[in-house]
């Protein structure tokens, strides 16, 4: 295998500079641009040091892409719509906070604008805007209000680029609508010693985060250019997941130790960072935490972790004096009827939102999602077959799209879902 690549692929040449594509709806192509190339792009890696380690990851992206060619049911009962068109795992997703466009990113190199029209109809997609990205893949994707703005972190360099986007509305028929994208700014080189899996950008596009999983346990701050802001270290082993509240002020971040951290973002009226800082603990565990998500109000958030347990938390708590954080229901996996016959090492990721009072829960579990209500210590709602058999999930995150509540999923599959969640129970 290792001599057939390298006698197809040596011989090829890069002489040409990286030309910056924007793909309209339904796959038409437009005006192709010579583009400078960034210092550190100026040549692809040469097939024949191509090392065993990328070899494999190769082979494995391969067995990926045949994953996602596999279909989810459009019939199936709770689904609402979708992001799609990617033929490789979705490796990010973000909606803005009006609800009018959407980021996604996955590992056949590309990432799509959507635009989000006010009535969404199930049987119409939504339009888009594609971008390419020579040579590297995309891990993680944010974007400002009306997508002004959008930040994507890339592999290989280890690095993030910003990208502009200009929409182009058609007052006749907002569903054909599409825009175009354009490389604004690349940051320098390794910005993290490790691969760069979280990225998140204010709405108002004056300052980005970024963060590394494993041993890189530094969570860093940035501006639009590049400059380092602040940066702040959990100093614990390892980061297993970093999330975000809704409105941007506090970072949710689950690491190796037995407790949850939530930082705060401290921004001015323009939307400059002022400070970057330790909010809140969440101490209960036994065990490391895998995943936090806080709900759309910022009074409750949730926490999991290996020792089989779910903790619900009151953050609604004056922690500017050290007022504590206080436990208001732990659920016991290994025990509770709807959760015992479950694997804990296959639940995935949360995501709260109050309804009524009731913080619901959506848990993801392989390629399935529970919404557990608190208030009922129940799952009232089992959405099974969210993507393909063998699919895992890894996001899940509670959307509001006008007066429907739905919960969006992504993993494995080429593929954001959109489920409609049940509010009467």
């Amino acid at each position: 295998v290792v001599m057939r690549l390298t006698k197809g692929k040596a011989s090829k040449k890069n002489d040409e500079p990286p030309v910056e594509e924007t793909t309209e709806q339904g796959g038409k192509k437009g005006k192709k641009k010579n583009v400078s190339k960034p210092a550190a792009t100026t040549q692809a890696q040469p097939a024949e040091q191509m090392s065993l380690k990328q070899l494999i990851k190769k082979e494995n992206l391969a067995k990926q892409a045949l994953k996602a060619n596999k279909k989810v049911d459009p019939n199936h009962p709770d689904y609402f719509h979708s992001f799609k068109g990617f033929s490789a795992p979705i490796t990010g997703v973000d909606i803005d906070n009006d609800r009018k466009f959407a980021v996604a990113c996955a590992l056949d190199n590309t990432f799509r604008v959507f635009k989000i029209p006010k009535n969404i109809d199930m049987k119409v997609e939504f339009p888009f805007t594609q971008q390419k990205i020579d040579f590297y893949q995309p891990y993680a994707i944010s974007l400002s209000d009306s997508a002004r703005y959008i930040a994507v972190a890339v592999d290989g360099l280890n690095s993030v680029q910003i990208y502009t986007y200009q929409d182009t509305p058609n007052r006749e028929d907002e569903k054909s609508a599409s825009g175009a994208i354009k490389l604004n700014f690349q940051f320098k080189n390794s910005i993290h010693k490790n691969q760069i899996t979280r990225i998140f950008m204010n709405p108002k596009a004056t300052f980005i985060v970024t963060a590394a999983t494993g041993d890189d346990t530094m969570i860093k701050t940035w501006s639009l250019k590049g400059e380092n802001l602040f940066n702040f270290n959990t100093s614990q082993l390892k980061t297993n997941n970093l999330t975000r509240s809704l409105d941007g002020r506090f970072l949710a971040v689950s690491t190796w130790a037995s407790e949850g951290e939530l930082l705060e973002l401290k921004a001015g009226s323009d939307g400059t960072l002022k400070e970057f800082s330790k909010a809140m603990n969440l101490k209960g565990h036994k065990l490391e935490t895998m995943d936090v998500a806080i709900d759309q109000k910022n009074e409750r958030a949730v926490s999991l972790s290996k020792d089989k347990t779910i903790k619900l938390w009151n953050i609604n708590v004056r922690y500017e004096v050290k007022e504590d954080t206080k436990v208001l229901g732990t659920l016991d996996l290994s025990t509770h009827e709807d959760f015992k016959e479950l694997m804990v090492t296959k639940v995935g990721t949360l995501s709260l939102f109050q309804v009524n009072d009731d913080p619901l829960m959506a848990v993801s579990y392989k390629n399935e999602i529970l919404i557990y209500s608190w208030k009922k210590q129940r799952v009232v709602q089992k959405i099974e077959s969210a993507h393909v058999e063998g699919a895992t999930i890894s996001r899940l995150a509670f959307v509001e799209f006008g007066r429907n509540l739905t919960v969006t999923s992504s993993g494995d599959d080429a593929r954001v879902n959109i489920w409609k969640v049940h509010t009467e129970y």
